[in-house]
């Protein structure tokens, strides 16, 4: 789908004017899944019985037990994909994944959209963003869609209020109906679908219960609950042929008893009828049932209790006095326990029958957890939140964990509890709170983090590995043997401004001086490569060199922008080539890296490791140096494919591009650590703590700076200890540098700036707030300044420096040039979104797109 097909998608709704766009790129193509092995990728396959054990709704069903129907879900697990999103994966508080029809649906708080994935192999369908998703300022309790007979339904909380139906396969609207604006719930949920109809909550002074047929969007019936009983509507629950709602006064704490009062109305499912109704017992936030019983959790009112109600008489079964602060929505149902998680680290098992405490899962390292288990067989599946003394990991807080990184398994993780006893036997690791509730579905575990990531478990053996690791066992080369290969001139040196031959222009990964265009630009060509292009091409010698997610390595002419060769390696290709002498290098998803002849694209040789292999190559001399995801950065001599040596990060995943500077390799895992290692033997000299994740790294001004989502750092070189901090916007692109000028992209997050920013690196800085100075003692705070459009350069990409402009390609699915503080100068409309870093080299800007295509500029007078 193109980008005037996304606009015209926008629509007005309800006198707002929500950004309303579908980006659809088949099935064939993918972002960010990284396979954690080519063969496992068949395993359980979700094509065998697509209705088999689904996860379409909230918590799994309609009355949103957290029970699944499959019980072969069972520790240990092993990792069988995972996909890096554009944004944090939940929020806080943030809503969770739902499974059905072969594909994965996640909705992204901070990116305000909802991306569709292959349940087998994590591979990208689409995304449809839409600005009711999500919520500036707090990114939390982002509602949880729901599926139903090829439809996607979305609940519009934030900046208008309705319901929107996508279709399944594309991600094209199909219809929306507008609700009532007032007395929304704003607490995590989802809206329950049953009969053919998407049942829906209105507040205001005419609370209704509303239904709305699911194929056309229209109206079923519409019940009204009455002014009495409070004008906030909590979102319906559906079980056992009935319907419940609780409504409750629009105040959670006040002097007057009005404030407290409230309802719970139960309703025939399929017309609408009042069957009864419970005045003073009301919830906060979605209940829970099974059509049997019904869980009610009050909070914030005189009578703080936990009631099971009788669902066909609503008597009260039993009612227990809360134990905590509040409850999260909603309770999950065992065949023996209902399980509940109050906001904290305690997960409380409750006999069904009696009401009685069973045993407590207290996850002591941690403050808060917001995510509800779900239930497969004897086992519940919960996330974990973030360690007492730091609070969120995205504020400077996160960086007093140097001493307990996210890697010793005691914050952020996924826990399978044994249902009998309470206890944790499993638990896999990401490095940010799970907020989401996790689903289970196709014999799988499905759960989003914090950390950017959604990732897919199966049920492993016991000896086997929960994350890929290195296939290459043989000892390294002598130190000698590497210092002899870094010797080697090459007879075909790149030239700068000429060539750029890698990720970020060169090993340092900061661009390539004396590069320059000067708008307008125009199109010179633009080449199709049949899949979405995430990476940067390299420009050698009057060639681009390009890969993209339909699994091929391209060579195009530069002039004509006409096919030299490609190489098709059966599996997504998420790695920008680098090319040095007469060899081009890139890897695959399948695990291999190839060097092939630059001139025909045959194969020269092969190296195969554990898993994907993404991070981008740096070559020095006749090393050439790279990371896969199987926790290990290598050195091979170039020339052969041999490896001199490999370094096992403490993540299974690495995606930060290396540097290479004299005899130093820096590099990174996904997450916690910088790594500083002998280019000859590949042995660390230090390492140095980044919270969250570490997504580039580059070599300026003699010191080493480093890019999380959330910030820049700027470490020194010799130790790696921190010496600035500056905020960012979220993000996973590299940086750019020019002068005493350092440029970032990202997009909103909950902490930090918005779109593009920059740092002045010659600037003053400040003292770290004081609730952070023990741990940052000595690091001086750099203050970044938003460019002046920084809100429409939201982007995934590196910055390009050219000359005294400045180059993004956008996620709104623009090339833009600008100057210095942000004034655009010139841009381009590209065919839909673009993750991909422009390149530039000989007079040629190549931008990659989410269309599939290559696009080259020259400046205007150049082309034809």
């Amino acid at each position: 789908m193109n980008a005037q097909t996304a606009r015209f998608l926008a629509v007005s709704f309800l006198g707002f004017v929500p950004i309303l766009t579908s980006i659809c790129l088949g099935q064939d193509s993918s972002k960010d899944a990284t396979s954690a092995s080519e063969d496992s990728a068949s395993e359980n396959s979700a094509s065998e019985n697509p209705r088999q054990h689904e996860w379409p709704q909230l918590k799994g069903n309609s009355g949103f037990t957290g029970l699944s129907s499959d019980d072969s879900v069972k520790p240990p697990l092993k990792l069988l994909w995972s996909y890096r999103l554009d944004g944090d994966a939940s929020g806080d508080a943030g809503a969770g994944v739902i499974v059905a029809d072969g594909k994965v649906f996640v909705p992204v708080a901070n990116s305000h959209s909802i991306v569709a994935l292959d349940a087998n192999s994590g591979r990208f369908y689409w995304e449809h963003r839409e600005q009711s998703i999500g919520q500036i300022g707090y990114l939390g309790h982002a509602p949880v869609p729901a599926y139903h007979r090829g439809r996607v339904i979305l609940e519009q909380r934030r900046q208008s209020s309705g319901v929107i139906a996508l279709d399944a396969e594309t991600g094209a609207v199909q219809w929306q109906q507008a609700l009532s604006p007032h007395g929304k719930d704003m607490n995590r949920g989802g809206l329950p679908v049953a009969n053919g109809m998407v049942y829906c909550s209105e507040g205001g002074p005419d609370p209704a219960l509303s239904t709305l047929d699911v194929a056309t969007g229209k109206r079923v019936w519409r019940t009204p609950l009455g002014g009495d009983v409070g004008e906030y509507a909590i979102g319906p629950t559906v079980a056992g042929g009935r319907v419940f709602v609780s409504t409750r006064a629009n105040t959670r704490r006040g002097p007057k008893p009005d404030n407290f009062r409230g309802a719970i109305t139960a309703f025939d499912a399929k017309s609408g009828e009042i069957l009864w109704r419970r005045k003073n017992i009301y919830s906060w936030s979605p209940m829970a049932s099974d059509g049997k019983v019904l869980v009610c959790p009050m909070w914030s009112s005189p009578d703080e209790k936990l009631y099971l109600l009788d669902c066909v008489t609503g008597e009260t079964i039993w009612a227990k006095t809360r134990v905590a602060n509040h409850y999260n929505p909603p309770i999950t149902f065992t065949k023996e326990l209902l399980l509940y998680q109050p906001w904290g680290p305690k997960l409380h098992a409750m006999s069904r029958t009696t009401g009685d405490p069973q045993w407590i899962f207290h996850n002591e390292f941690t403050s808060a957890g917001c995510c509800t288990p779900a239930v497969s067989g004897q086992y519940a599946y919960i996330g974990t939140s973030v360690p007492k003394r730091s609070g969120d990991l995205e504020s400077l807080r996160g960086f007093r964990l140097a001493d307990t990184p996210s890697d010793t398994g005691k914050y952020g993780t996924l826990n399978a509890i044994d249902l009998s006893t309470g206890k944790s036997v499993w638990r896999f690791p990401t490095t940010n709170t799970v907020c989401g509730d996790p689903a289970i579905a196709y014999g799988r575990l499905y759960f989003a983090s914090r950390d950017g990531r959604v990732y897919c478990c199966v049920p492993a053996e016991p000896d086997e590995r929960m994350t890929p690791e290195a296939k290459d066992k043989s000892p390294p080369a002598p130190k000698s043997r590497v210092a002899q290969l870094l010797s080697t001139r090459r007879d075909q040196a790149e030239q700068p401004g000429t060539d750029w031959p890698m990720q970020g222009g060169g090993p340092d990964r900061v661009g390539v001086k004396g590069v320059t265009l000067k708008p307008p630009l125009k199109l010179a060509w633009k080449f199709d490569t049949r899949g979405r292009v995430l990476t940067s091409a390299a420009i050698v010698r009057g060639v681009v060199y390009a890969s993209s997610e339909s699994g091929k390595i391209v060579a195009v002419d530069a002039g004509r922008g006409q096919k030299v060769w490609e190489l098709d390696t059966g599996q997504p290709v998420r790695c920008s080539p680098a090319v040095a002498g007469k060899l081009v290098y890139c890897g695959s998803d399948n695990g291999i890296l190839y060097a092939l002849d630059a001139r025909t694209g045959k194969p020269i040789w092969q190296f195969e490791a554990g898993g994907p292999i993404q991070a981008s190559p740096a070559v020095v001399g006749d090393v050439i140096v790279f990371g896969a995801n199987d926790h290990n950065l290598y050195a091979l001599d170039r020339r052969t494919g041999r490896k001199l040596w490999n370094f096992r990060t403490s993540r299974f995943c690495v995606q930060a591009p290396p540097v290479i500077h004299g005899d130093r390799v820096f590099a990174a895992g996904w997450a916690d650590w910088v790594w500083c290692l002998d280019l000859k033997t590949g042995k660390p000299v230090w390492q140095s703590f980044i919270p969250v994740s570490i997504e580039a790294v580059s070599w300026y001004h003699d010191q080493l700076w480093v890019r999380s989502p959330y910030y820049v750092v700027e470490l020194d070189a010799a130790k790696g200890t921190w010496l600035r901090i500056a905020e960012a916007s979220y993000g996973y692109g590299g940086m750019a540098f020019a002068g005493d000028r350092l440029f970032q992209s990202g997009v909103q997050g909950q902490y930090g700036t918005e779109g593009a920013t920059f740092v002045s690196l010659d600037g003053k800085s400040g003292p770290p707030p004081e609730q952070v100075a023990p741990t940052l003692k000595g690091v001086g705070m750099m203050t970044p300044q938003p460019l002046k459009e920084a809100a429409e350069l939201e982007s995934m990409a590196t910055p390009l420096v050219l000359g005294d402009d400045l180059c993004i390609a956008t996620l709104e699915g623009k090339v833009v040039l600008s100057d210095f503080d942000g004034k655009l100068l010139w841009n381009y409309e590209l065919g839909g979104p673009s993750h991909a870093s422009p390149t530039a080299a000989d007079g040629l800007l190549i931008v990659g797109c989410d269309d599939g295509n290559l696009y080259a500029f020259r400046e205007a007078q150049q082309v034809k």
